[in-house]
């Protein structure tokens, strides 16, 4: 901004459709974390700010990133939404994961077997889950951001009236 010179730190092109507005995290020193579709699936890479070069595949894999939640970067650790990593689920349900800034340690955070929608606590130690699937009410609970223990349930929706009517949930299939 004091110069007013424009740089290129990193450039990718693709015949269909590149998303970067969504998933862009500058860090501390000379990274940053950028979404791409260069592997097939939606990735997030570690890339050095100075050279454009790509340092880590973070997510490697064949699922999709739909969101970074939290990048920690006192405990190196990547906090994100993805979906169609588990092997026998619908591959629409978000689960909330977390992966170190080198690339190890991925870990599920939400293992329940649905869609979850997640809400992260101002101090970064608590994350609100709210889960589904279609032929399951929402669920609501508390949990402890760094492990994923449900501390509380907070809510459990009550369908029994709409059963009552003559409600079928959708089927799912493929």
């Amino acid at each position: 901004a004091n110069t007013g010179r424009l740089r290129t730190v990193y450039s990718e092109k693709e015949r269909t459709h590149i998303d970067y507005a969504t998933m862009f995290q500058k860090l501390k020193g000379d990274r940053f974390i950028l979404a791409s579709q260069q592997s097939g699936w939606n990735n997030l890479y570690l890339i050095d700010w100075l050279t454009g070069k790509i340092i880590q595949n973070l997510t490697p894999g064949e699922y999709v990133v739909n969101r970074v939640v939290h990048v920690d970067e006192d405990k190196n650790l990547l906090y994100f939404m993805a979906a169609g990593r588990e092997k026998g689920r619908n591959v629409y349900y978000q689960h909330l994961y977390r992966v170190g800034l080198d690339g190890k340690g991925l870990t599920l955070i939400t293992p329940e077997n649905a869609f979850h929608e997640i809400y992260l606590s101002e101090d970064k130690k608590y994350v609100v889950d709210n889960y589904s699937t279609v032929n399951q009410a929402t669920k609501s609970v508390l949990r402890d951001f760094e492990s994923g223990n449900i501390l509380m349930q907070i809510s459990e929706a009550d369908i029994s009236r709409l059963k009552a009517k003559g409600y079928q949930s959708p089927q799912q299939f493929s």
